[in-house]
């Protein structure tokens, strides 16, 4: 029997992370709380890399991704053909592939090879999979970190989520965004 997880979902689209300025949830979590999910999915949430695993291995699934500048408060977004997510043995690496949108591809298209996060690992502040030699995700909140990157949306306390592409192709001064929400479907 397959197990029913309570999701939120906006035009058929399933919230599968939002990050919200007025919220007072952290990002600062452990592996498990991850794994699990954890928040309010008006305010700050994470869904559970377990039940993003299962969900993105039981179909082919989307992935968008919902960014606002920092600096300038508008909206950009960036859709991905395919999306899945690892079991947790394989520590929920991330894949994702065909981007389309206006925010730029964050997981790929970077100054830095060092900074791609497509193909990583998770991590959190008491697992540490980057390939960094510091955790990254003491500084950056649980995410698929490669040396750190410029892709990460569930900042620390008093840090921001971070889109490069932004920076890149010159949408706004700087990478740091103001809030995000990611979300998923199956692919049609």
């Amino acid at each position: 029997m397959a197990e029913v997880f309570p999701a939120q979902s906006i035009s058929g689209w399933i919230i599968i992370h939002q990050c919200n300025p007025i919220s007072n949830i952290s990002f600062n979590r452990t592996w498990s709380e991850y794994r699990d999910g954890f928040g309010n999915v008006s305010l700050n949430y994470w869904f559970g890399n377990e039940k993003i695993h299962q969900l993105t291995t039981a179909s082919t699934w989307k992935l968008r991704v919902e960014v606002q500048s920092y600096d300038t408060r508008k909206w950009y977004s960036a859709e991905f053909d395919t999306f899945r997510v690892a079991d947790e043995a394989n520590l929920y690496k991330l894949n994702v592939a065909g981007y389309l949108g206006d925010g730029g591809d964050a997981f790929n298209v970077v100054p830095d090879p060092n900074w791609i996060t497509n193909g990583m690992n998770f991590s959190t502040y008491d697992n540490d999979n980057d390939r960094n030699s510091v955790n990254c995700a003491l500084t950056n909140g649980g995410w698929w970190l490669n040396i750190c990157g410029t892709s990460n949306l569930a900042p620390v306390p008093g840090g921001y989520g971070r889109w490069g592409t932004l920076k890149s192709m010159s949408l706004a001064q700087s990478f740091n965004l103001y809030s995000s929400r990611t979300m998923i479907r199956p692919n049609q």
